[in-house]
Order: C-alpha cells, then sequence, then structure tokens
C-alpha cells in the first residue's frame, strides 16, 4: 500500500515533468477564450449602433448614393458606398382606411415579444446550460489530447531514456508507479481541467451579463436567472469521476502500449483495434466489439461519449456491470503494464 506521503511526492513528480501540457495549456486556451469574449463584448455594440444609424440615413433621405466611413477605436478606417435607386409614389387612401366605426384588432410588432413586460429584459429562447456545457466540452477535447499524449509516453520515453533504471532503484514498486501515472490519467488531469473549465464558465456568464447591459437589458434577469452554474459544475464533476471508470480501459490500453513499444506506442495502440473491427465486420459480419470499443473511447465523434463527460453514465443495473467490467478489463492491462516494467525495459 502506497503512503499518503509517497504518493504526493510522486504526483508532484508528474506535475512538474508536465507541468507545461497539464496547467500552462488549459490557461493559455483558457486566456485566448477569455480574449475573444471580451473583444466581442466590446465591439460588437460599437459596431451595431454606426450600422443601425447609417442605415437610418439612407433609408430617411431622398439620396441615391452615400458615403459611409466606419472607424472603430482609431483603427483602420473603411469607406462604404451604398447606392438605391428609387422613386416615391403617393398613392390615394382606400375608403375603409376612413372609416374609424370597424373593429380594430392590434398585434406586438415583429420583435417585441423578445422582451419582458418591463421591456427591459431579453427573452434569450431558454436555459444557458448548455452554453455552459459547450465550453466544458471543448476543454474536454484538449484534456484528450493531452491525455493521450501523456499516456503513450509515460512508460516509452523512461525506456527510451534509460530513465527507468534510476527509478527501479528508487524505493517505489512497479505497481505503485503504474497506478500512479493511471490516477493522473484518471483523475488529476481531469481536476485540474474542471478547475479552469469552471473559471472559465464563470468569466464567460461576466462577459455575457456585460454585454447584456451594454445593449440595455437587464444582465441579471437575462443571462444569470437563466443559468444553473453550481448544479453544471457539480454535474461536470461528477461525470467526470464517472467517466475515470469508463474510459479506464483505453487509458490502460494506452500505458500497454507505451509499455510494450519499441519504436511508436501509437501505432501499436491503434493496430490490434483496427485488426479486430476489421476482422469482426467482414468476416463475421457484426459490429458489436468494435461498438463496445468505441463506446469506451473519449472522442466527440460519439455522442454517448460526449454525454459521459457532460451527464455522466445511466446509473441502471446494465451500465452498472459494464462498469464494473471497465474496471475488471483496466485491472488486466494494467497487470501487464506491470509485468512488462518488470522483466523488459530496453529498447
Amino acid at each position: 500500500m502506497i503512503s499518503k506521503q509517497k504518493a504526493t511526492a510522486m504526483l508532484n513528480r508528474e506535475v512538474q515533468e508536465h507541468h507545461t501540457a497539464f496547467i500552462k495549456t488549459p490557461l493559455i486556451i483558457s486566456s485566448l477564450l477569455f480574449v475573444a469574449m471580451l473583444a466581442s463584448v466590446l465591439l460588437v455594440n460599437r459596431v451595431a449602433i454606426v450600422g443601425h444609424t447609417a442605415l437610418e440615413v439612407i433609408m430617411q433621405e431622398n439620396v441615391s448614393e452615400a458615403w459611409i466611413t466606419v472607424t472603430i477605436d482609431g483603427g483602420e478606417t473603411t469607406e462604404l458606398i451604398v447606392s438605391e435607386e428609387y422613386e416615391t409614389v403617393e398613392e390615394e387612401p382606400l375608403p375603409e382606411e376612413w372609416n374609424f366605426s370597424r373593429e380594430w384588432t392590434f398585434q406586438p410588432a415583429p420583435g417585441s415579444a423578445d422582451k419582458s413586460d418591463d421591456g427591459n429584459t431579453l427573452d434569450i429562447g431558454g436555459s444557458l446550460d448548455p452554453v455552459m456545457d459547450g465550453l466544458f466540452v471543448f476543454f474536454v477535447l484538449v484534456m484528450t489530447i493531452v491525455t493521450v499524449i501523456y499516456l503513450l509516453g509515460a512508460m516509452y520515453h523512461d525506456r527510451k531514456d534509460r530513465s527507468v533504471l534510476f527509478w527501479k532503484s528508487m524505493p517505489v514498486s512497479e505497481w505503485q508507479d503504474v497506478l500512479i501515472k493511471m490516477a493522473v490519467a484518471a483523475i488529476l488531469i481531469p481536476l485540474i481541467t474542471l478547475v479552469v473549465a469552471a473559471i472559465t464558465q464563470v468569466l464567460s456568464l461576466l462577459l455575457m451579463m456585460l454585454l447584456v447591459w451594454r445593449l440595455d437589458f437587464n444582465p441579471i434577469d437575462t443571462v444569470w436567472n437563466n443559468v444553473h452554474l453550481l448544479d453544471v459544475i457539480v454535474r461536470q464533476t461528477t461525470s467526470l469521476l464517472g467517466a475515470a471508470i469508463w474510459f479506464a480501459p483505453f487509458y490502460a490500453w494506452l500505458l500497454l502500449a507505451s509499455a510494450a513499444a519499441k519504436r511508436s506506442p501509437f501505432a501499436l495502440a491503434i493496430a490490434p483495434v483496427l485488426a479486430i473491427a476489421i476482422f469482426e465486420e467482414f468476416f463475421l459480419g457484426t459490429e458489436y466489439i468494435g461498438q463496445v470499443i468505441a463506446n469506451h473511447i473519449p472522442t466527440i465523434m460519439v455522442q454517448a461519449n460526449v454525454s459521459q463527460y457532460t451527464y455522466g453514465p445511466s446509473w441502471n443495473f446494465s451500465n452498472i456491470l459494464e462498469m464494473l467490467g471497465c474496471i475488471v478489463v483496466a485491472g488486466g492491462f494494467l497487470s501487464a503494464v506491470v509485468w512488462l516494467r518488470r522483466t523488459r525495459f530496453e529498447l
């Protein structure tokens, strides 16, 4: 049994060795998203006002051609030519238009339904929770790429530069080393991603509220009251924990490929899977095994796998059995990794 102090030291070692991938990468992406959203907030209202005013001038004045000069924050100046040819036709009013005794029916003007009764709340048409989930899925995609790269090199690089001999001399068993690397991929990286994604979601909400306020709507009623931020973050947290078990065979398989490969861990990881899928489809005429494998690979190409990160697994009897199977399969792969770590480490 690994002690808490030893586990902490080994986790710190992994974080220090992969500091850029684990921490800097999600922070940089979060910063870029924030800058992009902030720029949209600062520019969208200014451009909208200029364009609306220009169109009003064109439509109200009887001109055939107009020159419009648009300058944004002292930057480049753009000249636009708007040409409109029309003639004014005066029509006599119809007799029924002067009949004030008829019944009148009043309907709201188009677009007026987008505001609430107080005229200061914008109807966004539903909850903003899917927007938060969309941001989260984007970070999950980055997390998956980082995790795959980490696992494919976790055992391979140690054997390539012979540093495995140094770690073998340390008072750390192969099982402890393998389990720590598995914990980094299944728990530590998702937790770091969750924290950065949560901060980004909060900042995006604040920017949405700022944008709505600049458009003269109520930001509290329009944005804040249409998102359940705490529920979203709690749901995403529990989903990550469930996904750690659901995708455990995939993570363990990548570690096995890293421990067994002599040249390319990626090729060794993907070749057997493709061979099994092709053999099953062409010789057995089924896709059952291939579908089972695909369901446990974290990819945005499979909608069910995306739902694992946003809504978590369905806790029914069949899914519970399948998750227990995931633990068993991952344990078998990790046992093979430990055996390879003990018996063969040369390239």
